[in-house]
């Protein structure tokens, strides 16, 4: 895992999907919204979690990692279909968030 480059990726993403589902509806702000920012800052604190680690500890600390991605890239597949995110906006975050699962290993 090149350690401070999906940093920065995520971080980035983090951004971006914190960005986007501040235009998501009122009647899933605080339910859908909530959980793709909570998986995604679970992400960022798992990868730096795992840059100080080595061994056990960093293979569970990925493995969970790439849980949290999963969940998130199902909620996002979701907010697409019920319209509440774009196609291209939908496409970018996807195509980021699996070049991230890439460099975490998943």
């Amino acid at each position: 895992m090149k350690k401070v480059e999906v940093f920065g990726l995520w971080k980035d993403i983090l951004d971006r999907l914190m960005s986007y589902v501040e235009n998501f509806p009122k009647k899933v702000r605080f339910t859908v919204t909530n959980r793709l920012i909570n998986h995604g800052i679970d992400v960022l604190e798992l990868i730096t979690r795992a840059m100080y680690e080595s061994g056990r500890d960093k293979v569970s600390y990925l493995e969970e990692c790439n849980i949290k991605i999963n969940i998130i890239r199902i909620l996002l597949r979701i907010s697409y279909e019920r319209r509440y995110i774009s196609l291209s906006r939908y496409e970018e975050l996807i195509n980021s968030i699996n070049r991230a699962g890439r460099m975490i290993g998943g």
